[in-house]
């Protein structure tokens, strides 16, 4: 093939073109990559700093620790009151009837108190016996000690007297008139009488020892008794059954001469002054919602209350189970009908646990890496993790209580072991 010259002179400055780009391009890349090897170098002798201002602190401390399910509540009036049989008994007899008004302290029904009787005076009967075995205690006592008195007064009179013999008897040897056995047989005597006086004098306070422990055994069992006492008189005093509330009888289960089991329902009130909240949570977290657990009712962000778990309801609506909480402030003034709360079902509790304040350092790990503020600067430790809810970490290793620990996000010096603070 052949190619004219017009061709040539096109072809070349094409390439000359082609050429020149690619050593531009060639410059172009060389620069960048030194601008980023320079950037690079220039950061690395940059040292990292925390500004105080913006870091946020907290101590750790002893206190309590929960888990807890969040869910939350509604706020309803409390319309009916429930009182139940504290003991198993015979209803005696009925003072109110349904439909009635009362007032606090009114009496609704008494309950048969016989048997709790009975068992008091048992009890008075036992105070007696103690009471009387101390006496016999302190009289034995006194009489132990007044013979132990006599015979310790009449063994140091017979050793006076083996002493006077003894030296009566010695100066009869001297003068030829006695034995030598007499004297031998003398001094004998006097060594056991001297030996069994001071037995005597060592069992005095031995005894009185023993008398001691005697009497605080006898007054540990008083004080028994006199506690079993005072839980039977108020187990007698709530056979008088009262109303805790204003409101009106609503029910009385049970007629005079039926027998009522512990726990039963005795009497259902109406109140209309107090509130209840209806608590739900998912079936699937059900397992872990029991009667008499405790709730932490979260009414706003600075207002807060605790429950106590009532029914749970048996039946699973749109896959919810719904359960009552008894609030310790049933009147809370900022309770209203129909108000949404924030439920936390406690789960597991430890009163006086080592605690860290949540943050945003936290991530959830069982193991995690904090700074301990240590002067001006911060130092990496690893802390272990164990309970935690919104509030508070619990710390179980890694801290100690007082250590002021930076709790806002430090990722930008988390691969550091010490950083300094300005």
């Amino acid at each position: 093939m052949r190619v004219s010259l017009d061709n040539m002179d096109q072809l070349i400055p094409a390439a000359q073109k082609r050429k020149q780009r690619l050593h531009t391009g060639g410059v172009g890349l060389l620069f960048v990559l030194s601008l980023c090897l320079a950037f690079w170098g220039f950061r690395s002798l940059i040292k990292p700093v925390l500004t105080a201002g913006e870091m946020e602190y907290a101590l750790v401390e002893r206190g309590p620790v929960f888990e807890s399910i969040t869910s939350t509540g509604k706020v309803e009036l409390e319309n009916h009151h429930t009182i139940l049989a504290t003991v198993t008994t015979v209803l005696s007899r009925t003072i109110a009837s349904p439909g009635q008004k009362v007032m606090p302290g009114d009496t609704l029904l008494i309950l048969d108190s016989t048997p709790l009787q009975k068992e008091l005076r048992d009890k008075l009967l036992q105070l007696q016996s103690l009471k009387n075995s101390m006496k016999k205690l302190e009289l034995t006592a006194s009489i132990e000690a007044m013979d132990n008195d006599f015979v310790l007064m009449s063994g140091e009179m017979e050793i006076n007297r083996t002493k006077g013999l003894l030296e009566d008897e010695r100066m009869m040897y001297a003068m030829g008139g006695s034995p030598q056995s007499a004297i031998r047989a003398l001094e004998e005597k006097l060594l056991l009488q001297e030996a069994e006086y001071e037995i005597l004098k060592k069992k005095r306070p031995l005894l009185e020892k023993a008398h001691q422990a005697t009497a605080r055994e006898i007054e540990i069992q008083w004080q028994q008794k006199t506690n079993e006492m005072a839980a039977i008189k108020q187990q007698i005093e709530k056979l008088v059954v009262r109303a805790p509330v204003n409101g009106v009888v609503v029910s009385i289960s049970g007629e005079p001469g039926s027998m009522v089991t512990k726990d039963r329902e005795l009497v259902r009130l109406s109140d209309l002054s107090t509130y209840k909240i209806t608590g739900k949570v998912g079936n699937a977290l059900s397992e872990q919602v029991l009667p008499g657990g405790e709730v932490e009712v979260i009414i706003d962000s600075r207002t807060r209350t605790r429950g106590i778990i009532g029914n749970i309801r048996p039946v699973v609506q749109e896959n919810n189970v719904y359960f009552d909480i008894f609030p310790e402030q049933k009147d809370h003034p900022r309770f209203r009908p129909d108000m949404v709360v924030e439920l936390r079902i406690i789960t597991a509790y430890r009163e006086n646990a080592l605690r860290l304040k949540d943050g945003t350092f936290y991530d959830g790990s069982k193991k995690i890496k904090v700074f301990r503020v240590e002067g001006g600067k911060a130092v990496a430790v690893e802390m272990t993790t164990g309970m935690k809810n919104q509030d508070y970490i619990e710390v179980t290793t890694g801290l100690k209580e007082g250590d002021k620990i930076i709790i806002s996000d430090v990722d930008k010096v988390k691969h550091l072991e010490e950083v300094e603070i300005k």
